[in-house]
C-alpha cells in the first residue's frame, strides 16, 4: 500500500499537467489570499452600489472583450513553429486594435444610449473607460495564450501578481485618501489592467505598440486558414460570456445596483478559490491536451478531480454563509450569502467544465458547443421571463437548469474526443 502512495505520488509530481498546475496555484495561492484578506477593509469603504457598479461595468466591458480578437488568441497554440504562432498573435493584436476604435465610435455615439440600457449613473466617467477596459482585457488574454505557449508561467503568475497588488493599492488611495466612490473601483481595474499587460508585453518580448497587421489581403488569409475561431468560437464567447454573467444585467435592470453589488461580491468570494484552481489548471491543460496521447482519460480524470475540489470548497459557504458573510464582510453584506446559496450547483459545475472546455476549440469543434449555448442561452432567458417576479424560484431555476447543461456538455465532449481517439487508432492500424 505504501509503495503504491509512493509511486502515485512520483506519477503526479513527474507529470507536466500536474507540475505546472502545482506551481501556479502555489503562486496564485498568494494572490488570491491577499484579495481575500482585504476584501473585508474595502466592503467598508465602498458600499454594495459601488461594487454594483462596478460588476456592470466588468460585465460590459469583459462582454465585448471576449470576442475583440475575433478567438485568434486561442489558435496561437496550433502551429507547430513559434514563428507562424507570433503571426498569430500579430492578427489577434490587430484585430483587437480594430475593435477598440469600433466601440470607441459606439460608446461616442451612443452615450445616452448605453447609460440607460445598463442603468448606469448619469456620468460619461463610465461610458469613457469602457473602450480602455476592453482593449487592455483583449490584450490580456493574447498575452496569456503566447506565455502558455511559451511555458513561461512563471511570468504569467508573476503578471498577475502584478495586476492584483495594484488594483488593491489604487482601490486603497481612490476610495480611503481620495474618498471616490465607484469611480475608485472602476479606475483602479483599469490602471492596474494596463500596468500588467505592459508588464507582460515586456517580459515576453512582445511589442505592445508593434507588429500589427493592415494587410487586407494577409489578414483575409488567416481569417480563411482559421474560419471556425470567426465563425464559431467568436459568437460561442459572446453567447458563453452573456449566459455566464447575465445575472449582472438582470439584477442591474430590475433591482438597482445594491442587489447587483450584492450578487458581484458573492461571486468574488467564490470565485477566489475557484478560479485560483481554474486558472493554475486551464493555463496549461489547453497545452497539455495538445501533446497527450491518452485525451479521453485526461479530461475525465480533470472533470471529476475539479468536480470534487470545487465542491468540498463550497460547503461551508453553503451550510454557514449567513454566519461567514456577516463575521467578514459586514452586517450589511448579508444578502451575498443568499446568492451563493442560488448559485451552487451551477457555479460548481461550470467551473470543472470551463476548465477543459478548450478541447473543443482544439478540435475546432466549436459549432457544437454554440448550438448548445444558444439553447442554454434561450432556457435562461424563459426562466427569468416566466418567473420575473420571483427573484429566489428564478434563481433557483437557473443554477439547477445551468448544471445539467454543463453536464451535458462534459458528456458531449467525452464522446467527441472518444470518436477522435477510435479514429486515430483505426488509422494507425
Amino acid at each position: 500500500m505504501f509503495l503504491q502512495i509512493r509511486n502515485l505520488r512520483s506519477t503526479l509530481v513527474n507529470s507536466t499537467l500536474a507540475g505546472n498546475s502545482l506551481r501556479l496555484f502555489l503562486v496564485n495561492l498568494s494572490i488570491q489570499a491577499i484579495s481575500i484578506l482585504t476584501l473585508p477593509f474595502f466592503t467598508r469603504i465602498y458600499t454594495p452600489a459601488d461594487y454594483g457598479v462596478w460588476g456592470i461595468f466588468l460585465f460590459v466591458s469583459g462582454m465585448v472583450s471576449v470576442i475583440a480578437s475575433l478567438r485568434f488568441e486561442y489558435a496561437i497554440m496550433i502551429p507547430a513553429s513559434d514563428e507562424d504562432a507570433a503571426s498569430l498573435v500579430n492578427v489577434s493584436k490587430t484585430f483587437n486594435f480594430f475593435f477598440l476604435i469600433a466601440f470607441s465610435v459606439i460608446c461616442l455615439l451612443f452615450k445616452n444610449y448605453l447609460i440607460d440600457l445598463f442603468r448606469l449613473p448619469g456620468s460619461y466617467f463610465i461610458i469613457l473607460l469602457l473602450p480602455i477596459n476592453t482593449f487592455f482585457t483583449g490584450y490580456n488574454n493574447i498575452l496569456i495564450q503566447w506565455v502558455s505557449r511559451k511555458k513561461m508561467f512563471n511570468k504569467l503568475s508573476m503578471m498577475r501578481l502584478v495586476q492584483t497588488m495594484m488594483n488593491l493599492l489604487l482601490s486603497f488611495i481612490f476610495g480611503y485618501l481620495m474618498h471616490m466612490k465607484f469611480e475608485g473601483l472602476i479606475l483602479a481595474t483599469v490602471l492596474s489592467l494596463i500596468v500588467a499587460d505592459l508588464y507582460m508585453a515586456f517580459s515576453s518580448g512582445i511589442n505592445l505598440f508593434g507588429g500589427f497587421i493592415f494587410n487586407r489581403q494577409a489578414l483575409k488569409s488567416y481569417t480563411v486558414k482559421f474560419k471556425n475561431f470567426v465563425q464559431y468560437s467568436t459568437p460561442l464567447a459572446l453567447l458563453n460570456y452573456g449566459t455566464g454573467n447575465i445575472l449582472s444585467y438582470i439584477l442591474q435592470a430590475g433591482y438597482g445596483s445594491g442587489v447587483t453589488g450584492f450578487y458581484t461580491n458573492a461571486q468574488r468570494l467564490v470565485q477566489a478559490p475557484f478560479s485560483l484552481i481554474s486558472s493554475s489548471f486551464s493555463s496549461v491543460f489547453y497545452q497539455h491536451f495538445s501533446k497527450s496521447a491518452s485525451r479521453l482519460k485526461l479530461i475525465t480524470v480533470a472533470f471529476g478531480g475539479l468536480l470534487l475540489i470545487f465542491t468540498v470548497i463550497l460547503l461551508p459557504l453553503i451550510f454557514f454563509g449567513d454566519e461567514i458573510i456577516v463575521w467578514y464582510l459586514g452586517d450589511s453584506w448579508l444578502q451575498s450569502a443568499q446568492f451563493i446559496r442560488y448559485l451552487a450547483f451551477i457555479t460548481i459545475l461550470s467551473y470543472s467544465m470551463g476548465s477543459i472546455s478548450t478541447l473543443f476549440a482544439f478540435y475546432q469543434k466549436e459549432k457544437i458547443v454554440l448550438v448548445w449555448q444558444i439553447i442554454f442561452l434561450a432556457v435562461t432567458l424563459i426562466i427569468f421571463i416566466l418567473f420575473r417576479n420571483n427573484l429566489t424560484l428564478s434563481m433557483w431555476l437557473y443554477s439547477f437548469t445551468g448544471g445539467c447543461a454543463y453536464i451535458i456538455l462534459f458528456i458531449i465532449g467525452y464522446l467527441l474526443v472518444k470518436r477522435t481517439e477510435h479514429r486515430e487508432v483505426v488509422h494507425k492500424n
